[in-house]
């Protein structure tokens, strides 16, 4: 300190540099020389509690110290436990404690921009969760993060090698100032064990007089972090990268000893009911069989309550050990991503009736199962929807089968299963299985007790009927959804995606923007692997429509849909949700001709396309076409109330055009009553204000619920040409003059001229470019062929 002070130049040239030989000279000196300074100064005493010496006189030197004037500020940080602690209380001003000198989550994150590290937020998040907030250990990690060509730290926790070897060689010089035995404790038999106790360190160490001692000095060292605790004991662990240094040092020294303190972890952890830890020890010392045995065992509980820890188990095993077992292969094609091969992870189900139910009374029936359900995954994010619903139904025959003659091997997995079952018929736009399994889930669910599962069956059956139009029974589905946890940061997206979703539906069904942009903001984005993405992109048009905002809709609607044009397919649903969302989009935005090429384009499977195509031509000036669409295509009585009272609005619209009052008449009372049964109001917003107001004046029947805006203009803009037209703009695109359109066409070249003006005219163009750029605009010349087209369904 009298050279820091000599060396900054404020301290007296009557000051030596070394104190006395007696350290009662030097306290005295100490104390002197900080009475003498005239400058305010801050005295920071790092860990006095680490090393050895009497504490009173420590702590007399800072009493004498604190009376000195000007005062100075003394810092001094120590372990709570210490008996430091209590001594300093009656000295300094306040006392700060060690939980409270972590850096914080967010502190990370900005020490990590501050180093200018690539993707801040997400390597602050995972550095502090390897750290544990430990300023010591962030600090290298971070300065390494910023020389390290690769992340410092994965995507699933783990630290990298490097990462691992220095702080390793750090632990080996901090290790020695702790002392030897302690040093080989530490490493060889503590660091194994991801949470201690005293009792859990007594069995490591039965011939240690002192683990309570040891565990303090730990404590002290900044090597463990408090643990939560749901008993009498006090726990402790190690953070993770302190943990995977101390590992590593423990292998170099003495890799039989570790493998066997691991392998006793791992068979206490499954005594005590505790698979995840349990595995997870195995895994550690490299002892796969057992890890994968107890994850094939107990693999409902740990997807239940241990997500992410066998979501680390599946990534890391060696490719070897699957091989045999099929079920965890599958189960790795699904947890962590492996989805693209899933079609060939082994034979699928047999083709006749008679070899499936033959199988469901084999001991294989399980693995079987689950192998199939993930081809039927892997068929779905390949696009391949028709072939994943044959293969998912039967995949329902042979689990049906299974559960009368073997119900103990598979009624405890069915909740989880059945919930990809449903969303694979979801996703292929076959509502009724979908909400078939899904409800079957659910009931298995709750039974079982599974949380994530239930509510993610029930938002889905929530979105399905808020899709329908029927919002009681939408809002009865969400109600159960918010009794069930939703399993957590990594199942939690996945899960609620389907009653958010529901809820913005509803909710604009109502009208009320406020509550469905609330819920829309909490889905944000969707991922590359969300596959109820088209959903989404369906719901933000919606309400991109009622926000006045059709151009951004189409926008966000056209970037989504060309960033997965594999998922649309002809058999997804995903294609009928865009396409109707599309053709919506245009005709807000009065691009009549755009929106009618694409109900050209579209196969009209489905009542949503129906009513596009419907829509498309009352608002282009086709009453009559519009009332045969409707007629031939949807049923006067059945279908969803969503489907029903549009079709009654759209009937009633192309009637009033057709000059049928009354008829028109009829259809708006229908729908006024549908909407008050279902609660659902915006079909209302598809038909013009001007209508409303006349039908209603003529029925003295109005919606229930205020409604004073309409998402489509009065008139939509469509130019419709002639055949001969439609030749003559051909051969101008292709560069003919009119003399030799005429001589194509055998006509004059003043008939040619006429039906250009006529051209011109529709096109609103004053010459051939612009009229040319417009009939492209507008979609009235071919398209090149050779632009790539969405992958078609095959057969495997």
């Amino acid at each position: 300190m009298l050279d820091a002070v000599h060396t900054a130049g404020i301290a007296p040239r009557s000051f030596p540099r070394h104190p006395g030989p007696r350290s009662s000279d030097a306290a005295d000196t100490f104390v002197e020389l900080f009475g003498a300074l005239r400058e305010e100064c801050v005295l920071v005493l790092e860990r006095p509690d680490t090393f050895s010496g009497p504490v009173s006189e420590f702590a007399e030197c800072l009493s004498r110290l604190a009376r000195v004037s000007p005062r100075p500020t003394i810092l001094v940080t120590v372990a709570p436990a210490s008996p430091w602690s209590e001594v300093l209380g009656g000295i300094v001003d306040t006392q700060v404690s060690a939980e409270d000198l972590l850096f914080t989550e967010a502190e990370v994150v900005d020490l990590c921009r501050s180093a200018g590290l690539a993707q801040p937020k997400i390597m602050g998040r995972r550095i502090h969760a390897v750290c544990d907030g430990i300023p010591r250990w962030v600090s290298k990690t971070v300065d390494m993060a910023g020389r390290y060509s690769g992340p410092v730290v994965d995507a699933h926790g783990r630290p990298a090698a490097e990462l691992i070897g220095m702080v390793a060689a750090d632990l080996d010089s901090m290790l020695g100032t702790l002392g030897a035995d302690l040093e080989r404790e530490l490493a060889r038999t503590l660091a194994p064990a991801r949470t201690l106790s005293e009792p859990l360190a007594q069995e490591l160490l039965p011939t240690a007089q002192s683990v309570s001692e040891i565990l303090t000095d730990t404590y002290r060292a900044g090597l463990l972090v408090p643990a939560e605790s749901s008993d009498q004991h006090r726990y402790w662990r190690f953070p993770v990268l302190v943990r995977q240094a101390l590992l590593d040092l423990a292998r170099k020294a003495d890799p039989e000893h570790l493998e066997s303190v691991l392998t006793l972890l791992a068979r206490r952890a499954l005594s005590n009911n505790d698979p995840a830890s349990a595995a997870r020890y195995a895994a550690d010392a490299g002892d796969w069989p057992l890890a994968l045995d107890i994850c094939e065992q107990h693999w409902v509980t740990m997807v239940i309550g241990n997500i992410d820890q066998l979501r680390e188990i599946l990534d890391s095993v060696p490719e070897q050990y699957l091989q045999d077992r099929p079920s965890v292969k599958a189960g790795k094609s699904v947890f962590v991503g492996l989805l693209a091969q899933a079609p060939i992870l082994g034979p699928s189900l047999p083709a006749s009736d008679t070899e499936l139910l033959d199988l469901a009374d084999s001991p294989t029936v399980t693995s079987s199962i689950h192998v199939a359900t993930v081809q039927s995954i892997g068929l779905r994010v390949a696009g391949r929807y028709r072939d994943a619903v044959n293969l998912t139904r039967r995949i329902v025959t042979l689990a049906t089968a299974a559960l009368d003659q073997q119900p103990e091997l598979v009624h405890a997995q069915l909740p989880v299963l059945r919930l990809q079952w449903a969303l694979t018929f979801q996703l292929a736009g076959a509502d009724f299985d979908a909400i078939s399994e899904f409800m079957s889930a659910y009931r298995g669910a709750v039974a079982e007790g599974i949380d994530f599962a239930a509510r993610n069956s029930a938002g889905n059956l929530a979105l399905l009927w808020a899709m329908t139009g029927h919002a009681p029974r939408a809002h009865a589905w969400l109600a159960r959804e918010v009794d069930f946890g939703d399993g957590g940061e990594a199942l939690a997206p996945m899960v609620r995606m389907g009653g958010s979703l529901a809820t913005a539906l509803t909710s604009l069904d109502r009208l009320d923007l406020a509550t469905a942009t609330t819920a829309l903001d909490t889905l944000g984005e969707p991922s590359h692997r969300e596959e109820l993405w088209a959903y989404i992109a369906y719901v933000q048009a919606q309400c991109a429509l009622l926000h006045d905002g059709a151009y951004a809709g189409l926008m966000q609607l056209q970037r989504l849909a060309a960033e997965r044009r594999v998922q649309c397919s002809p058999s997804s649903f995903a294609t009928v949700l865009i396409t109707a969302a599309r053709v919506d989009l245009h005709l807000a935005l009065g691009q009549g001709n755009l929106a009618a090429t694409t109900v050209a384009d579209a196969v009209l499977n489905h009542p949503l396309l129906v009513l596009a195509s419907a829509r498309v031509a009352l608002y282009t000036g086709c009453p009559d076409e519009t009332l045969e669409i409707v007629t031939r295509s949807l049923s006067s009585e059945a279908g969803s109330p969503r489907e029903h009272i549009e079709g009654l609005l759209i009937r009633a619209a192309a009637h009033h055009k057709l000059g049928d009052v009354e008829v028109a008449a009829d259809c708006w009372r229908t729908a006024c009553a549908l909407a008050e049964q279902s609660d659902c109001y915006r079909p209302f917003t598809t038909v013009s204000l001007r209508l409303r107001r006349a039908l209603a004046d003529a029925t003295g029947i109005a919606p229930t619920l205020d409604i004073d805006r309409s998402v489509f203009p009065e008139t939509v803009h469509h130019v419709q040409l002639t055949a001969r037209e439609h030749s003559v703009l051909s051969c101008m695109a292709r560069g003919l003059s009119q003399q030799q359109i005429a001589d194509e066409q055998f006509v004059s070249a003043n008939t040619v001229k006429s039906q250009m003006r006529s051209l011109y005219r529709k096109l609103g163009a004053h010459s051939k470019a612009e009229a040319l750029a417009t009939a492209r605009k507008l979609r009235l010349l071919e398209t090149d062929t050779s632009t790539p087209q969405p992958e078609s369904d095959h057969s495997p």
